[in-house]
């Protein structure tokens, strides 16, 4: 870059007029979320079953994860997928809030309606191939 140019982008990017791209969502990181979505479910299912306190925290993580994979939907244009995690979001929100009031039985039948969204998307989104899954 020559050098009167770098000291204009400079001078641009301090000023705020070319904006800084935010870091981009990747597959890998959308995988990793998914994957701690998993696990995080199986704890909560055990959790509620057990009547821990601790799954009022475990829903509460969902419920940021579904954030972000909404997030990464939402920049991919895919709405029935921003969708499919809005909902799910919204499932186990209404988890964290039963499962902190210590209504574990009513939590449990809330879990089953968010992982109908799961599956709904994982139908729509997802693709088993021999190497493994791809996303659509």
């Amino acid at each position: 870059m020559k050098p009167g140019l770098s000291l204009i982008v400079m001078m641009f990017l301090l000023a705020g007029v070319m904006p800084v791209p935010a870091r981009a969502q990747s597959d890998a990181d959308f995988k990793e979320w998914m994957k701690q979505v998993n696990g995080t479910n199986g704890k909560l299912k055990k959790e509620l079953k057990g009547k821990s306190s601790d799954a009022a925290d475990d829903a509460t993580k969902i419920v940021g994860l579904f954030a972000q994979i909404g997030d990464y939907w939402q920049t991919r244009k895919a709405d029935d997928a921003v969708k499919f995690s809005s909902d799910s979001a919204s499932s186990y929100k209404q988890i964290a809030i039963l499962a902190s009031a210590g209504k574990f039985e009513e939590a449990s039948t809330g879990l089953k309606s968010g992982e109908v969204n799961c599956s709904g998307c994982h139908k729509a989104h997802r693709s088993i191939t021999f190497h493994g899954e791809e996303i659509k």
